[in-house]
């Protein structure tokens, strides 16, 4: 990787913190003086890949504040004010569509989500002057000649277009871990609806140098989707056309298709993701799992749907057994709850409704006892100097759960004994995890007993310097070994105390050698430090040490830094300093 890309990939990284954030402009449909319809809660999530691998560096929006995913994929929002009626999170990492994930609360709790981020290639392209058709899986994409401008702008741009476009089926029972939002939309009256998707699409298109591109107003592109077999039967002949807002987590309403042989057909004036979907009126719908002894029962997967209607909402169960989601309106109303969405096993199952109004249907009792496959795990988490994890999640067969005050006591149904009986312990603060323990009852009881989280390090990258104190560690990271002798150090993140708070780094420095990193104290060939307000401190001095490089199948290297930095615009020096334990990318 060359230093000068090098710097432009630091610079969008430092852009995206700043430029992804998103105003909740958009429509809410809660009521506007309400004490009783926002909760003050803890929202935890993780976001991970189509493997998924935990992901790194992704930025989480809510309300206005931004934090990062850590190198568990783990983000948290402490005792935020939470909706009764419509909140969503916004996650954007390069590489990937933007993921939105929409949650509702009917009392003070954790709400804890799974995101999983769609990879976003490039690999589709025409040239403007003549139009093209685009083909990916479901989908194509029909574009007039001289269609596109740079976005945000009416100049027009000429040149060849590229486009990354992704279909999501709307039979897949995962759809909901990828899929913007939730399944609520407001029509062209602002009225708030429950969706049934017959096909989703996202597109987006840049230059070759990826300037971020538009289609123009007045030259629309035609798009079609077929439909997937098991929906032709019940999909209607004409269906609204329906594009994700990210400013509001809301579908809105825009143009409609027409039923062609198994296909949609229907214009479109712009791209972001795009959804065929029929609709009815909406409530909010809320409950509680409980088991036969009144005990709350997390983790556990519910669908929601309307005899005969294709498509239906569905999430998991909060920490403290509490769930809320937009359903029909005025629908009797298909009740499913699961082990997990690709269990396969029905635990529960009811008729419930119709609902004209929001409805809280208190607790819904579920007796496990006798299934085959109910697990239960407890478990105390303990650092090296055997004081409680403040700030820990745990891992379970690679899905993970956050702590409750240093412990864990989960209760679920392993569908297969052969995975998920590994639990692994993570402090998220000294960046220390423990061994892993198996199961040696699946299913049954399993008292595991202290686990000390002491074994293990992960990754990370401080930055701590003076009047005014700035303490943080940087949650993502890059190492970049040049060809040129260069070596570049990067990463930024947010300060856990203020998650207003961004700083991100860049270094380089010449240890002399072609590849790989040498032990050692280097000189500094360059050095930026940028602060939330974009206040940009240079290299003035300053020294890295290398004092280790690991090589094998996971390489990293450890050491620490110091340099003065100077500000541009104000003349302010500025002292840096930190350690570092960050992988190698060669």
């Amino acid at each position: 990787m060359s230093k000068y890309i090098l710097k432009i990939v630091f610079a969008f990284a430092i852009l995206c913190i700043f430029s992804c954030q998103k105003d909740d402009e958009g429509f809410r449909p809660i009521s506007n003086g309400g004490g009783d319809t926002s909760y003050e809660s803890d929202i935890t999530g993780f976001v991970v890949n189509e493997d998924n691998d935990p992901v790194f560096g992704a930025s989480v929006s809510f309300n206005g504040d931004v934090v990062q995913t850590d190198e568990f994929g783990f983000y948290e929002f402490k005792d935020v004010l939470v909706d009764s009626r419509h909140n969503f999170i916004n996650i954007t990492k390069n590489g990937y569509f933007n993921g939105t994930k929409v949650f509702r609360t009917k009392s003070q709790s954790t709400l804890s989500f799974r995101t999983q981020l769609l990879e976003k290639n490039f690999n589709h392209s025409f040239n403007t002057s003549s139009g093209g058709t685009i083909t990916e899986e479901n989908v194509e994409i029909n574009f007039t000649g001289n269609s596109v401008v740079f976005d945000g702008t009416s100049t027009e741009y000429s040149g060849e277009v590229m486009l990354a476009v992704r279909y999501l089926d709307p039979t897949d029972e995962a759809l909901f871990l990828y899929m913007p939002g939730d399944l609520s939309g407001v029509d062209e009256n602002n009225v708030l609806q429950t969706l049934t998707s017959y096909g989703m699409v996202y597109v987006e298109m840049e230059t070759p140098s990826g300037e971020a591109l538009q289609l123009k107003q007045s030259h629309p592109a035609e798009m079609k989707m077929q439909v997937e077999d098991e929906l032709l039967s019940s999909a209607p002949a004409t269906i609204p056309l329906w594009h994700f807002e990210e400013t509001s987590g809301l579908w809105k309403k825009e143009g409609v298709a027409e039923l062609q042989g198994n296909e949609y057909v229907g214009k479109v004036t712009h791209f972001s993701c795009w959804n065929y979907d029929s609709n009815l009126p909406s409530i909010v719908l809320s409950g509680r799992l409980v088991d036969v002894t009144g005990n709350p029962l997390p983790y556990l997967h519910i669908k929601v749907s309307v005899e005969g209607v294709a498509g239906q909402g569905q999430g998991w169960s909060n920490p403290d057994g509490t769930f809320a989601g937009a359903v029909a309106k005025d629908e009797l109303l298909i009740f499913k709850v699961t082990a997990s969405y690709n269990c396969g096993n029905t635990v529960f199952t009811d008729e419930i409704g119709p609902f004209s109004q929001d409805t809280d249907i208190g607790d819904v009792v579920i007796d496990l006892s006798s299934d085959p496959n109910w697990t239960n795990i407890s478990a105390q988490f303990v650092d090296c100097d055997n004081n409680p994890i403040e700030n820990g999640v745990v891992s379970v067969g690679g899905s993970f759960y956050p702590m409750d005050n240093s412990a864990v006591n989960l209760s679920f149904i392993i569908c297969d004994p052969l995975i998920g009986n590994e639990v692994i312990g993570y402090d998220l603060d000294s960046h220390l995890q423990s061994l892993g323990v198996q199961l040696a009852n699946v299913p049954g009881d399993n008292d595991l007993g202290i686990i000390t989280v002491c074994d293990g390090e992960s990754y990370y990258l401080d930055i701590i310097s003076d009047d005014p104190p700035l303490d943080i560690t940087c949650t993502f990271e890059l190492i970049a070994d040049e060809f040129t002798g260069f070596d570049g150090i990067m990463g930024y993140g947010s300060d856990p105390t203020n998650p207003n708070i961004f700083v991100g780094m860049i270094i380089e420095y010449d240890d002399g050698l072609e590849g790989g990193f040498a032990l050692g104290t280097f000189d500094m060939q360059s050095a930026s430090v940028e602060v939330t307000d974009l206040n940009v401190y240079s290299l003035q001095t300053g020294t890295v040490t290398i004092t280790n490089f690991v090589t094998g199948t996971e390489e990293y290297i450890e050491g620490y830094y110091s340099f003065t930095g100077i500000n541009a615009g104000t003349g302010e020096e500025r002292d840096f300093e930190g350690t570092f334990r960050l992988r190698v990318f060669l």
